[in-house]
């Protein structure tokens, strides 16, 4: 890539996470399209191409195929944790993502504050005219009921499946329907305090969420 054409790229970057980081975009919403933020930023599509793809690596912003470009994260992902979960594989993932869930909802179940469960009954709720990010849910879930630690692996791990979907590694195991249905039980075991069942309600789902592809 010309210096000239880096330079215009790494611009257009800095100028998409100001307004990520700033909160103009809010978490888990589609940003505007391509096309869009072309004009809005005076360049060629394809350095907003570019600049979006620097942004999905460190994993502020993720495409959901047929939905658009979606805002995941205001910070960066840790790098050397997302290297270290693509070369464990996808398997291995899905369980330590269901393992990080399941903990989280175990606390939340035996938590007496309304609030955290009402922002979460918020979040799983379905919203007229808003398109909402996949795994919205399961962020909402892990960033009330885990330490920042685990919060930083899961968002990683995210990245991480979001790479082996995008690559064919796994593939949706559910419809919209089904995992709504999914994430309405698990809130109720949530409510209920039963701990035990509400984690094994979440890592259920984790684990059947996707599907990983056997490859020849």
């Amino acid at each position: 890539m010309a210096a000239q054409a880096r330079s215009r790229s790494e611009q257009a970057r800095n100028w998409l996470r100001r307004r990520i980081v700033s909160g103009e975009w809010e978490l888990h919403t589609r940003i505007p399209s391509e096309l869009e933020l072309a004009e809005q930023f005076g360049v060629a599509r394809g350095t907003i191409r570019e600049a979006v793809r620097g942004l999905t690596e460190l994993g502020m912003l993720e495409t959901a195929a047929g939905r658009g470009t979606f805002v995941r994260s205001r910070t960066p992902t840790d790098r050397v944790l997302q290297d270290l979960l693509l070369g464990r594989g996808p398997a291995e993932c899905l369980e330590l993502r269901a393992a990080i869930e399941a903990e989280a909802a175990r606390r939340l179940a035996g938590s007496d504050d309304r609030t955290v469960l009402d922002r979460l009954a918020e979040v799983a709720a379905p919203r007229e005219g808003r398109e909402r990010l996949p795994g919205e849910f399961h962020v909402g879930l892990v960033e009330a009921g885990c330490a920042p630690l685990s919060v930083s692996l899961h968002a990683a791990l995210l990245v991480a499946l979001g790479g082996f979907l995008a690559s064919g590694r796994i593939d949706h195991a559910l419809d919209d329907t089904c995992r709504q249905q999914a994430h309405d039980e698990i809130l109720d075991r949530i409510r209920a305090g039963d701990a035990a069942l509400a984690a094994e309600t979440v890592a259920l789902h984790a684990l059947g969420d996707f599907v990983v592809v056997e490859r020849d």
